[in-house]
């Protein structure tokens, strides 16, 4: 009923940009991305019925920091977002590609020596629809490099 194509064969734009810098002891990268899938679907409550392809699109970016308080402790901190476009399935109906997100993280880490490295991180998540799990992550890293 896709005609030459299938459910799994689809198009994707994809355009991005990042950019990062340091200045002393403070660091910072950010990154946005755009992407377009040409999905191809059958509309079932198209009138009237036919195969056809869909637009759905995607933006998301992140804004990153780390700061050296002291030699060997670090703060971090990350903000990201990814919006979903919706689209039309029918006349006068739009459904969401998939959920709008936003996160932020914040983290303190010490390094004592250049091969071990403790963290613990707070991060925070909030979507559009109901979440499937909770919204708050708290954890501990022990990190040992051989």
């Amino acid at each position: 009923f896709l005609g030459d194509r299938n459910i799994d064969d689809f198009l994707q734009t994809l355009i991005g940009a990042d950019a990062g810098m340091a200045f002393r002891r403070l660091e910072l990268w950010a990154e946005v991305l755009a992407s377009r899938f040409d999905v191809p679907i059958s509309c079932g409550r198209c009138l009237p019925p036919n195969p056809r392809d869909v637009d759905a699109d995607m933006l998301a970016y992140y804004l990153e920091g780390r700061y050296e308080i002291l030699p060997g402790l670090f703060a971090a901190g990350r903000v990201a977002q990814q919006v979903f476009g919706d689209v039309r399935d029918a006349p006068g109906q739009h459904d969401a590609v998939d959920r709008d997100a936003w996160r932020v993280d914040g983290a303190i880490a010490y390094r004592p020596t250049r091969h071990v490295q403790l963290k613990v991180q707070y991060g925070y998540i909030d979507q559009t629809a109901t979440q499937t799990q909770g919204p708050q992550m708290v954890a501990m890293q022990a990190s040992v490099r051989f």
